[in-house]
């Protein structure tokens, strides 16, 4: 068995840009890395804030601000996982089909990858949101 530090010098070894892939162009981009990093950190953070409070919030809390005062604004707590839900799967199309298009259209994949991380920061607020709003 190797120890530690035999394991840290076989990983100080391995070269990130030899690995390649279909996604190696969009690697050295740091516009894109930084989105797709902001995307993740954002998803990770409103995760993580909904499961640290979840037991702590009442059986109902207002997700709807679009109707009218009220009853009709609450859901059921679980419906938090809605916003975050949506920003994974949107988040892994954009960055999947810029990704893809990176080598033809890098304006297009910029965007993309822009619109991921800004849905990733506006549902991390919102979520955030009506946590502390309700605490």
């Amino acid at each position: 068995m190797a120890n530690f530090g035999e394991r840290a010098d076989f990983i100080r070894r391995i070269d990130v840009k030899s690995v390649g892939g279909w996604a190696a162009p969009v690697r050295e981009d740091k516009l894109a890395m930084a989105a797709m990093i902001t995307w993740l950190v954002f998803l990770i953070l409103s995760a993580g804030t909904l499961l640290w409070f979840q037991k702590k919030l009442p059986a109902e809390v207002p997700l709807f601000y679009s109707r009218p005062w009220g009853e009709n604004m609450l859901a059921q707590r679980q419906m938090l996982w809605l916003p975050i839900a949506g920003t994974l799967l949107l988040g892994l199309g954009d960055f999947g089909f810029g990704i893809s298009l990176y080598n033809s259209n890098k304006f297009l994949s910029r965007v993309l990858f822009g619109i991921g991380a800004l849905v990733s920061v506006l549902s991390a607020l919102a979520v955030v949101n009506i946590i502390f709003l309700i605490k």
